[in-house]
């Protein structure tokens, strides 16, 4: 199957299995995470250190060499893991600090945290695209937004502040034990969590998590764990609607940012349809076998001729014995 037409971005699979392996390399720094979560006074990492850069894997239209002009390593530091932490977070600003933040707690395992490494490695991908195409070029506006589309962002972001004030408003006039104060103190600790509405809202968190809805949509998780059985199977209706209706991504789109929800549903829609019309091609190019033909028979018998189709099946293997046997002679 030939490399995907990407609007989301995509992660280099190498650096992520460099990063895996630097986690199990490290899991007996883990184990000091439960001691340290609680501690107080200055942060500090439990752990800094360079992996080296390496983008292989990353699809053919990725400028790769002037990606890696100015990164040569992707610095690590590892924090012990505290009640409201992310899994990991990309941090862009200051350069000098660029990297991966991971947080983590002494159970922590490296293949869990695949999704973790994925999501932050293609903010890593935004950065090296902003390194190599610099800031006037290719629709950027201003430095935050890493190539997001055009949308109303900022409509957005006062649709919620203006949520947010009507709602503390409304429930400073209620008693403790209204259930109206209930409902509100339910919709306040939604709006104002720390990867809620507002995180979605981030431009730059855009295209990664496009990214992340395509992995769901063929069943990616990891190397080799897959929700589909194989990586690459075809995308049914149904699982377009079951993935793109649990993800929260797309539901805070849809309250907040109507505009930007159909962009990103088009580009889901276009990117299924392309991801499926590859699948058909390349079964089309499989070798012609008397099974393949049979089947073939089968499919279209199921839908023109009910009785030949239960004579098919029920004399499968005796028609596909007749079949081979007529093509050995």
């Amino acid at each position: 199957m030939r490399s995907r037409r990407n609007s989301q971005l995509a992660y280099p699979p190498a650096m992520e299995e460099a990063l895996v392996a630097f986690m199990r390399k490290h899991r007996d720094t883990f184990r000091q995470a439960d001691e340290r979560r609680h501690q107080r006074g200055a942060r500090r990492p439990l752990l800094v250190a360079s992996v080296p850069l390496d983008l292989t894997g990353l699809p053919a239209h990725y400028p790769v060499g002037p990606m890696t002009a100015k990164m040569p390593s992707v610095t690590v530091r590892v924090f012990a893991s505290r009640p409201g932490d992310p899994a990991g977070s990309w941090i862009y600003w200051p350069a000098m600090k660029r990297g991966i933040n991971l947080y983590v707690t002494g159970s922590t395992r490296p293949d869990d945290a695949r999704p973790t490494l994925q999501h932050e490695l293609r903010h890593m991908v935004q950065s090296l695209l902003w390194d190599a195409l610099g800031t006037g070029r290719s629709g950027r506006r201003k430095r935050g937004d890493y190539g997001a589309p055009a949308g109303s962002w900022d409509a957005a972001q006062a649709k919620l502040a203006d949520e947010i004030d009507a709602l503390q408003s409304e429930a400073s006039g209620l008693g403790s034990r209204s259930p109206r104060g209930k409902e509100i103190a339910e919709r306040l600790s939604y709006l104002q969590a720390t990867h809620g509405p507002r995180y979605y809202l981030t431009p730059a968190e855009f295209y990664p998590h496009l990214g992340n809805t395509k992995d769901a949509l063929v069943g990616r998780r990891g190397s080799g764990a897959t929700l589909l059985g194989r990586e690459g199977g075809t995308i049914t209706e149904a699982r377009f609607r079951d993935v793109t209706g649990r993800s929260t991504f797309l539901a805070v789109l849809r309250e907040f940012a109507p505009d930007l929800y159909g962009k990103a549903m088009g580009e889901l829609r276009a990117w299924t349809d392309a991801h499926n019309a590859d699948v058909r091609a390349a079964a089309d190019r499989r070798p012609i076998t008397t099974s393949r033909i049979l089947s073939d028979l089968q499919d279209r018998f199921d839908r023109d001729d009910p009785v030949l189709a239960a004579e098919l099946r029920l004399n499968r293997a005796r028609y596909e014995a007749l079949a081979r046997s007529l093509v050995t002679r």
